[in-house]
């Protein structure tokens, strides 16, 4: 998109150059994730695995900036060359000789890119062994789907109750797709990620190790589109030669529609990449995230894990001992080999739970329609059957629930309270107790939830 003096508004870049996905409602004013332009500092924001919520400092970042491009169109390709630089000092990825940054709109489009570029470059068909949809997103599995000579296996992180298989499990899996395709030769792009949906890694990165030492011609692109990755985390990978997919709408709170690929040095599919200068409403979106990653990274570390550690206990304890929930069996966040403990990505940020009738003494997991009905419930400030006024009153954003199996018969989704980036810097560059409000506003979403799990999904209004 050419700039001109007369640009759209910052509100309209910010929807610009997507799909329906972050088009606006007319009547509700948010999109597809529930999420609208403005600032909503009276919302208990925890919904971050899903889309954030922009945060008024994000908002003012891509308006500078929109304002800059007006008063200076031929600044844009300067302006995306600040945002990538300012992105690899950040991640301390000047350490890492010729990585490049290339930007996209969704996460979904860099998954078909790269497929679509080793498919160019063998001439032959492609097997993608890739998690299951329902953990990254089903948008992957179809827009893989569309690359001519591509075929897509999905391998199961959950048993069909929900519960997570073991690593020993999944790796096996994914190994002996990728061993299948070796002997014959054949490309194969292994999808990990890092973390899923519900907040798993997988395969296990002993094994990811492995394969990419075993299995040179193995390309691997690690979707890390939560980025939930510290430097090291994120540098390791790519100091394996891993293509690595983040975005900057989840966990850093910029709007939806902000992704981007860091391919390592000397891969052998960067003399395809060729690419144009991103679009504008791209470009605003990434400032809005890159303004909440600059304030993160300010943040001292100690700080950072304390406050996790802390946000992590109250959460948990809370998912066990309320009937009205039940934790999701998620496995620790464990990165080694591929780097040693001590970062505070190794703590989790992604909660996610099952909701339980608690209106009589049997206790029975709800349904998805009914998770979903809770889900809507939650953003609603008009909820009053039955639940005191203060908390009917609270909106409360959670992740979008996910299909995670069958539970006593009944087809079943998880709930998902997110910390996110933004949250972070509250809890510790905010006022004193700033923490533990924090963590009270994310208790009192649970209490929400609960009273909820008691009411009729035909009688929430």
């Amino acid at each position: 998109m050419a700039t001109s003096a007369l640009l759209p508004s910052t509100e309209q870049l910010l929807v610009a150059d997507g799909d329906a996905r972050i088009a606006l409602d007319p009547i509700s004013g948010v999109n597809r994730y529930g999420c609208g332009l403005n600032p909503d500092p009276a919302i208990a924001a925890f919904g971050s695995s899903t889309a954030s919520v922009i945060s008024l400092a994000s908002l003012a970042a891509a308006e500078r900036l929109r304002n800059r491009l007006a008063e200076a169109p031929d600044t844009l390709i300067q302006e995306w060359q600040r945002l990538r630089n300012e992105i690899i000092t950040l991640y301390g990825l000047k350490k890492q000789p010729s990585v490049h940054l290339e930007f996209a709109a969704s996460g979904t489009d860099l998954h078909a890119l790269i497929a679509a570029r080793i498919v160019a470059q063998n001439g032959q068909k492609l097997l993608v062994i890739s998690v299951e949809a329902s953990e990254t997103g089903r948008g992957v599995q179809a827009a893989l789907s569309r690359v001519t000579n591509v075929d897509v296996v999905e391998v199961p992180l959950r048993d069909l109750s929900g519960k997570a298989k073991t690593n020993v499990q999944i790796d096996a899996e994914m190994l002996a797709y990728v061993i299948a395709t070796q002997a014959k030769k054949l490309p194969a792009l292994l999808v990990a990620v890092d973390q899923s949906k519900t907040g798993l890694i997988a395969p296990s990165t002993a094994a990811l190790l492995d394969m990419r030492q075993n299995f040179p011609q193995l390309q691997v692109l690690v979707d890390a589109c939560q980025f939930r990755l510290s430097s090291k985390t994120l540098c390791a990978y790519l100091q394996q030669g891993c293509f690595v997919a983040l975005t900057g709408s989840k966990f850093m709170g910029g709007p939806a529609f902000s992704a981007v690929l860091c391919t390592p040095a000397a891969t052998p599919l960067l003399a395809l990449n060729i690419e144009a200068t991103p679009p504008l409403g791209l470009l605003l979106r990434w400032e809005a995230a890159l303004e909440t990653m600059r304030t993160f990274h300010q943040l001292p570390s100690t700080a950072v894990r304390n406050f996790l550690q802390a946000f992590c206990a109250a959460v948990q304890q809370r998912l066990r001992t309320d009937p009205a929930f039940e934790a999701l069996p998620t496995p620790k966040l464990d990165r080694q080999p591929l780097v040693p403990s001590g970062s505070w990505d190794e703590i989790p940020t992604i909660f996610p739970f099952l909701l339980y009738h608690t209106a009589t003494n049997l206790r029975q997991p709800l349904h998805r329609d009914e998770t979903q009905a809770v889900h809507k419930a939650l953003l609603r400030d008009d909820v009053t059957v039955d639940i005191p006024a203060d908390i009917a009153m609270l909106r409360c954003q959670l992740g979008q629930p996910v299909a995670c199996g069958i539970l006593d018969g009944v087809p079943i989704s998880a709930l998902r309270l997110c910390l996110s980036a933004e949250l972070v810097v509250e809890a510790i560059s905010g006022s004193a107790q700033c923490d533990q409000i924090v963590i009270a506003r994310a208790l009192r979403t649970l209490d929400k939830a609960a009273w909820l799990t008691k009411i009729q999904p035909g009688r929430m209004k």
